[in-house]
């Protein structure tokens, strides 16, 4: 069976692909950033205290040296408690160890009343020391044992019309389209043209993106969603339109790692097993079947998935997955790689199409697999990734980068129009490191922080200067004005690169906020549906912490 373009995934995709080129008028909207919260001041120490302790200083040397031992168990063990996650807890555990070393150290050489001065003087004394250790530490970016703090590291991530930045306090904001919830701050604005910040996660560690839909990780290992959830994309058993604020997805633990499809969700635990949630229609889940009746979406029509993770079955010990539109991948331990899912554009790469798994909304067949397969001619592969709309690629240890899959120009090699069934070999760029997708567009970071792009460049999404309609390439190009690049993610037609002093940039199609700088972009050319509003050329991302 050649391979063909059609289903549920593929229609939605192409559609809002071309769609974003045309041009739309909307009125700029402007959200300041949240105002952080102060923090508390210190409690004043009251004047009589203070006539104590400077009483108690002149003392003996007896109660110098019940001062020093008090002032270091309430040090010790007061910074060790303020190294968990509230100073509540440090106080506490402060005053603690600070009674009780303070009274053995004074026991013995005092006595009545003058070991009761002595012990409260010093016990005042060696905790405000202590506070004020504390927060040099903090300020010098050390924990209050003096050890390094461990931050987290930014990450970009983009979906649709909707990107997201993960900050170094484990935070993570949001811009662009937000009609379905998917900037996660509790509203439904269309367009949101500068960053917000996603409500009620902290402490998150990774975060993906679905074509209306947000996923974060925590450092608990617990997964959250928020946007669109018609087709179970949320995970927690509710189908809704909009989820303006995330919600924990059920029945996962322990989990290291996300990643999301159009319209489906995944999930890789410490034992290395996968699991899947959303849309089921093409064999996204992986688990042998299509999906379940799980609702009806918003014409009628009945709803294929689940919406509770399931188990991706038939796999081996995974260390990575990867997902595009709709189809989902999965690296094992040995190097191997698997793919589940769609076929229709050879998503599969094992040289087939797949095989008929059922009749989409559109009464079109769908061939793919309902179980993973492996991807032909693959070895010692190390890392995955996925491109433009079908295209996905593995990078292996020995620094070669493969690609198969939908042509469309986002195959790095030089070809439009014919689909590869297995991977083929990836000239240039070379020294790549990573590979990201829009819609139509693919993009690559190499070794030396450059970001490189191929396919459609109608909305400016090739970032070199060029838009409108004969702006393609099936071979890559430098996109300009970037460097130190550590990280790249691509929505519908926008591309976003992290540069290493965790500035964001952005680029392409701009309508719907996607740039993040507070317009909707420029008159940059005349695309399918008239003029293009966005940015050919990468613009920085404001008011990001």
């Amino acid at each position: 069976m050649p391979c063909q373009t059609g289903g549920k995934g593929i229609f939605k995709k192409e559609a809002a692909g071309r769609k974003i080129s045309g041009a739309k008028t909307v009125e700029k909207e402007i959200t300041e950033r949240p105002v952080p919260e102060e923090p508390a001041a210190e409690r004043p120490v009251s004047k009589k205290l203070l006539a104590e302790k400077k009483t108690a200083g002149k003392k003996t040397a007896e109660s110098k040296a019940a001062t020093g031992n008090d002032g270091k168990a309430a040090t010790g063990n007061d910074g060790k408690a303020a190294t968990g996650n509230d100073s509540k807890a440090a106080a506490g555990n402060g005053d603690k160890a600070a009674i009780g070393n303070g009274d053995k150290a004074a026991t013995g050489k005092t006595c009545g009343k003058k070991k009761q001065l002595y012990w409260a003087a010093g016990l005042i004394g060696c905790v405000g020391v202590g506070a004020l250790l504390i927060i040099f530490l903090l300020i010098r970016g050390q924990g209050a044992m003096g050890a390094p703090i461990k931050k987290q590291q930014p990450a970009i991530a983009a979906g649709g019309v909707t990107a997201y930045y993960l900050s170094s306090s484990g935070h993570v904001w949001a811009w662009g389209g937000g009609e379905h919830g998917q900037l996660g701050n509790g509203s439904v604005r269309k367009v949101q043209a500068v960053p917000v910040q996603v409500a009620k996660l902290s402490h998150i560690t990774e975060i993906a993106a679905g074509e209306s839909t947000g996923y974060a990780l925590d450092s608990s290992g617990h997964v959250w969603a928020w946007g669109d959830g018609l087709d179970g994309e949320l995970g927690n058993g509710s189908l809704t339109k909009r989820q303006a604020t995330p919600v924990r997805v059920s029945q996962l633990a322990h989990i290291v790692t996300v990643a999301a499809g159009e319209a489906t969700g995944y999930a890789l635990d410490e034992s290395g097993h996968v699991w899947a949630w959303g849309d089921g229609e093409n064999g996204e889940l992986g688990n042998g079947t299509t999906g379940a009746p799980i609702g009806k979406d918003e014409s009628g029509g009945e709803v294929y998935g689940a919406a509770v993770p399931v188990q991706v079955a038939n796999l081996p010990h995974i260390v990575a997955i990867a997902a595009s539109g709709v189809n989902g991948y999965a690296l094992d331990a040995s190097g191997g790689v698997w793919a589940w899912g769609d076929g229709r554009n050879c998503e599969l790469g094992n040289g087939s199409t797949g095989n008929p798994i059922g009749i989409d909304s559109h009464k079109n067949v769908n061939y793919g697999a309902t179980t993973p397969v492996r991807v032909s001619n693959l070895t010692q592969v190390r890392r995955i990734f996925t491109g433009g709309l079908g295209t996905a690629c593995a990078l292996t240890s020995s620094g070669q980068l493969w690609a198969w899959g939908n042509a469309d120009g986002s195959l790095f090699n030089g070809s439009r129009t014919d689909p590869s069934a297995v991977p083929v070999r990836v000239l240039s760029p070379t020294d790549v490191r990573e590979v990201v997708g829009g819609t139509f567009t693919s993009y690559a970071l190499d070794t030396k922080g450059r970001v490189w792009a191929s396919g459609d460049g109608t909305s400016g999404e090739l970032g070199n200067g060029e838009a409108g309609l004969n702006a393609v390439t099936s071979n890559p190009v430098r996109v300009l004005n970037l460097t130190q690049i550590a990280a790249i993610a691509g929505g519908n037609s926008t591309g976003y690169a992290l540069d290493s002093s965790n500035h964001v940039w952005a680029w392409g199609d701009g309508k719907d906020g996607e740039l993040g700088n507070g317009t909707t972009g420029t008159c940059i050319g005349k695309g399918y549906y008239g003029i293009i509003f966005g940015a050919d050329l990468p613009v920085q991302v404001l008011h990001l912490p």
